[in-house]
């Protein structure tokens, strides 16, 4: 029997909509802080290269050289989005599913990247009359593919799909 939100705070449990939505909030986090001191400005599309930090904190963005490998974003981002969207989803099958759309997304858009299929897609893309089609282009161009992203992706997703699991089972069972 599904709880009320208010009945789970009252028991001494956040609802796991919650739960969900907090890790996937600090694997944004996380992920955002990354490409705010590890990445080089105006390689992010959605950050202005005026808020990267690398600059300012190049000592500490040298010492975390597993963030720098850029490997990490790629794992974050299908842990975060699958995290985000199941927990805007009732139980059952689909909050894995809801996990495992966002793992398939992030490998088109790594193959995207692909030196074999970059050229083609961005001039296929560049044909659409779609406002977006422009920097969606630039993405694949400008981008890298690499396997261990790929690998990455496979992690962050098992992962998003591990912790929906989890909170769902910890939600079945009574609360001492």
């Amino acid at each position: 029997m599904a709880r009320t939100c208010r009945e789970s705070l009252s028991a001494g449990r956040a609802p796991a909509g919650t739960v969900l939505r907090v890790m996937a909030l600090l694997a944004l986090a996380i992920g955002a802080w990354v490409y705010l001191v590890a990445r080089p400005p105006g390689t992010t599309m959605l950050l202005p290269p005026h808020w990267h930090l690398g600059g300012h904190l190049q000592g500490l963005a040298g010492a975390l050289p597993w963030a720098a490998s850029g490997w990490l974003p790629s794992l974050l981002h299908p842990w975060a989005f699958g995290l985000m969207s199941a927990a805007c989803l009732p139980r059952g099958r689909s909050q894995p599913a809801a996990c495992l759309a966002w793992g398939a997304v992030n490998v088109v858009f790594e193959l995207g990247q692909h030196p074999a299929l970059a050229a083609p897609l961005a001039q296929a893309l560049h044909h659409l009359a779609w406002p977006g089609a422009d920097a969606l282009s630039r993405y694949f161009l400008q981008g890298s593919f690499d396997t261990a992203d790929l690998l990455a992706v496979a992690a962050g997703t098992l992962a998003a799909c591990s912790c929906v699991a989890i909170v769902s089972r910890a939600r079945e069972r009574p609360h001492a």
